[in-house]
Order: structure tokens, then sequence, then C-alpha cells
């Protein structure tokens, strides 16, 4: 199967309308629960649901995202959770996550020239 690639408008569109949603999420955490389990008939239609054969537009995707993921939190992100050792997230560390998953590195990155040179 032949990955299809997105041109520079389609990419710029979708972060757009990620960035969107990254924004009210993390904004909205302080004033949500710290935990939120989703509704019992939620997790049992998404388990039982098929996936669509050819894939789903992204913006279905996101949709579907903020309705049935976004507002049931695990608790891990809010400012009052402090059950585990890792803090919430910083704005600037979930779009440095974009940059690194956008680059792909591999674990091998830091044997290859540059990252050799670099660490002089």
């Amino acid at each position: 199967m032949t990955p299809t690639f997105w041109d520079a408008a389609q990419i710029r569109q979708v972060s757009h309308q990620v960035a969107d949603l990254v924004a009210d999420y993390l904004t909205g955490l302080p004033d949500g629960p710290a935990y939120r389990p989703p509704p019992r008939g939620l997790v049992e239609a998404m388990r039982a649901a098929e996936w669509a054969e050819q894939g789903e537009p992204a913006s279905a995707v996101l949709a579907e995202f903020a309705a049935c993921v976004a507002p049931y939190p695990f608790g891990n992100g809010h400012p009052g959770f402090a059950a585990w050792v890792n803090s919430p997230p910083h704005p600037l560390g979930v779009l440095a996550e974009a940059l690194a998953a956008a680059m792909d590195p591999a674990w091998r990155a830091a044997t290859t020239p540059p990252c050799t040179w670099s660490t002089r």
C-alpha cells in the first residue's frame, strides 16, 4: 500500500485543527476534574464500531477525538494531579513532541555522523 502524502496546504489545515484542539484541551484542563471516566456506553460503542475500509478524513478523526477521547482525561495532564512522577504537559513540550514526531527519529540516529559530530 502506497502512503498518501499531503501537500503543504493540507498539512497546515489539519495542523491548525490539531493546534485548536490542543489549545482548548490544555487551557480547559484546570477547570475540569483530574479524571473523568468515559461513559460505559461510549466505550462499548467504540469497541464494537467497524473500521472504515479506506480510512476516514482527518476532520472526521479529529471530530471523533474531540467528542469521544478529549472529554475523558486519565488525569496525568491535570495541574492538580500528583499521583505520578510526570508533570502536567507544558504547551512548548507538546509542540516539541510534534516536531520530534515530524522528524521521525530512529534510535540509531545518535550514531549517525551529524549527531556524533554535534556531540563532540
